[in-house]
C-alpha cells in the first residue's frame, strides 16, 4: 500500500514571495527549516505509533469467516505482536523549489487492513489510524508551523 500526499503546496505563498521578490529562496529556506525542525520527526513517529492492545470481539470482525480465518492462523492462541507492521513503515520527504511531499509506504501485505483504505472494523476500535488520516491530521500542522515560522522571518526583515 502506498499512499502520497502533497502536505504543504507553496502556492499559499505566492503573495508572499511576490511581495518578497527579492528574496523568494529566502522564504522557501525558511520553510524548509520550519518543516524539519517542527514537523519531520513527529510525522514518523505518527506513522508508526502502536495503539494499546486489546482483545477482539465477535463484533470486531466483518463476518464469521473472517474471525475462523484469524483464529485460524493465531491456531486459537492470543495474537502476539511482532512490531514488523511498524518496522516496515518507510517515509520519505521529498523537497523541492515549490512543494513538500510526503510519500509513506509499507510493503507487509495486511498493512491495507490494518492502517490503509481498507482497515477492518476491529482495527478502527483499537484506534489504528488510517494513512490518510494521518497525512490529513499533519497537513495543517505542517501548513501553521511554516506559516509561523514564516511570519517571524518577515517580521525580522521588515524590522
Amino acid at each position: 500500500m502506498i499512499g502520497v500526499e502533497v502536505v504543504f503546496d507553496y502556492g499559499r505563498f505566492n503573495q508572499v514571495i511576490y511581495f518578497f521578490g527579492v528574496f523568494p529562496s529566502e522564504v522557501r529556506k525558511t520553510a524548509k527549516t520550519a518543516f524539519n525542525k517542527r514537523i519531520r520527526i513527529g510525522f514518523h513517529s505518527a506513522l508508526r505509533k502502536t495503539p494499546k492492545r486489546r482483545y477482539w470481539e465477535r463484533g470486531d470482525f466483518a463476518n464469521d469467516a473472517s474471525r475462523r480465518a484469524f483464529f485460524a492462523k493465531t491456531k486459537g492462541k492470543a495474537y502476539k505482536r511482532t512490531g514488523a507492521l511498524q518496522r516496515a513503515e518507510k517515509v520519505e520527504v521529498i523537497e523541492d523549489d515549490k512543494s513538500i511531499t510526503f510519500t509513506s509506504s509499507n510493503p507487509t501485505p495486511y498493512d491495507k487492513w490494518v492502517k490503509g483504505d481498507r482497515q477492518v472494523k476491529g482495527h478502527k476500535k483499537t484506534d489504528w489510524k488510517t494513512r490518510s488520516k494521518t497525512f490529513d491530521e499533519w497537513r495543517e500542522r505542517t501548513g501553521n508551523a511554516m506559516i509561523s515560522e514564516i511570519s517571524e522571518m518577515v517580521q525580522e526583515r521588515l524590522k
